[in-house]
């Protein structure tokens, strides 16, 4: 079934899509909706969003239709990957240290000093990937 999935595509207008591509980004908006309304099902399905994603994005190493090696896309889907354990983690450290009546998790904007941390690491970040993707023919 494993390989039926990675070489599934449908026609449309003109091209082909591949069913991972599309059932990757539907449990993105998923996990989107969910997180909305701070239900636990958004880290859990995001991440199976992001290792199909994955999966499309390094064709080329999964010898698909789609023979394309996206390294800097399936990279982020890594980090986004990372970022769903971090929160599906504090999830559950807020839940079970709280134990109150308000949600395990606040969001809130960024302090200033934040978005300019968050900004020099992207600095730093594009600056370092750059070379490697350069090298990898990305």
């Amino acid at each position: 079934m494993f390989i039926w999935l990675l070489n599934a595509k449908i026609h449309l207008l003109g091209a082909d899509i591949l069913w991972r591509e599309i059932i990757g980004n539907l449990f993105g908006l998923v996990s989107v909706l969910f997180a909305m309304r701070r239900r636990l099902g958004a880290w859990p399905i995001g991440m199976a969003g992001n290792v199909l994603l994955f999966t499309v994005f390094l064709g080329g190493v999964f010898h698909t239709p789609q023979d394309k090696d996206l390294y800097g896309q399936a990279g982020r889907q890594v980090m986004f990957f990372a970022a769903a354990v971090y929160g599906w983690w504090r999830w559950h450290q807020n839940v079970r240290g709280g134990g109150s009546s308000q949600p395990p998790v606040s969001p809130h904007w960024a302090s200033w000093r934040a978005r300019l941390v968050v900004l020099a690491a992207a600095g730093i970040g594009v600056a370092a990937l750059d070379p490697v993707l350069a090298a990898l023919g990305s």
